[in-house]
């Protein structure tokens, strides 16, 4: 891949008759630093990578990287903004289908476990937002809201256990997902993280489902 010149900056924001030939290499130059860094970041953290490490390793002049992101913390909100998007992303293609709310409660931590574990920008955005001292809570608050919204729909369609509290369980399962996630990755490299996910909902479902709604189980447990 060619190095940008020391004059990247500049031709980057300059303007061409058209103005889209600068504009595209801007975007082009800009998604090849938040890759190159995302991948230090994953590996090595916020203290462990260093703005001249990202530029080397997305080579690019430190110029280059410093006309998008001027500083160490604009990379880090962008690599944490983008891995919210993302997972906006997925959420809203699992509620958008027709399936009944467990199911999709099910299928949902599936796609996001498969995010987790193949999309390098979210891993990085993940460990960022957990080591960031400035990091915006609210996704994790997001996740929580959506949870409980599709276990009060759950509640509605007759299938959640009269003794589950919507709100309360929701945040236990944002934090039971997340401590999958980090347990597969710290033990396997996120390479059984499906399976795990699937052990935690053998363990889950039978004390979420009605006891009267128990034969519907294993097809909520397969959801994907």
């Amino acid at each position: 891949m060619p190095r940008d010149s020391v004059g990247a900056a500049t031709v980057e924001s300059a303007a061409t008759p058209a103005g889209r030939p600068a504009q595209q290499r801007a975007i082009r130059t800009r998604q090849q630093i938040l890759l190159a860094a995302a991948q230090l970041f994953a590996d090595n953290g916020i203290n462990g990578t260093a703005l001249a490490e990202a530029a080397a390793s997305a080579e690019v002049t430190k110029g280059a990287l410093t006309f998008h992101f001027p500083t160490k913390d604009a990379l880090v909100q962008a690599l944490i903004t983008e891995q919210e998007q993302r997972t906006l992303a997925t959420i809203g293609v699992v509620l958008h289908t027709d399936a009944p709310a467990l199911e999709q409660l099910v299928a949902l931590t599936h796609a996001l476990g498969r995010l987790f574990a193949e999309d390098l920008i979210v891993q990085a955005g993940l460990r960022l937002t957990g080591e960031y001292e400035r990091a915006d809570p609210e996704a994790y608050r997001s996740w929580i809201t959506v949870f409980e919204g599709l276990f009060r729909r759950a509640a509605a369609e007759g299938e959640l256990s009269t003794r589950l509290n919507p709100k309360a369980h929701a945040r236990f399962l944002v934090s039971a997902v997340a401590g999958v996630y980090l347990l597969s990755m710290v033990l396997a490299g996120r390479a059984d993280l499906e399976v795990r996910l699937d052990q935690m909902w053998e363990l889950l479902l039978p004390g979420i489902v009605r006891a009267d709604r128990h034969d519907r189980i294993p097809a909520i447990r397969a959801a994907r």
